[in-house]
């Protein structure tokens, strides 16, 4: 059980395939450092271009529109950090 929360799945879509890749966490938040992927909860990593539109959820939180229509929780925890990522960009 220990074990399960160092490994993240991730799964993606390329021309209207998903697959998915099995990554350790540690290696895969080195690996975001450089790009536009961002921890937006415990439970996601967004890459941030790929974001439609955000808008306020309950107790600080908020809710963001992916290109694709999911709807994705971002914490209080990160939502300062993603607010000004997006504003970057």
């Amino acid at each position: 059980e220990e074990a399960k929360k160092d490994i993240i799945e991730i799964v993606y879509q390329i021309i209207d395939t998903y697959k998915d890749r099995i990554l350790r966490n540690d290696i895969l938040e080195e690996a975001t450092k450089q790009n536009m992927i961002l921890r937006v909860s415990k439970s996601f990593l967004v890459n941030i271009r790929k974001i439609k539109s955000v808008r306020p959820a309950l107790n600080g939180r908020f809710i963001a529109t992916m290109i694709n229509g999911e709807e994705i929780l971002i914490s209080r925890q990160y939502a300062k950090e993603v607010s000004e990522a997006i504003k970057a960009a």
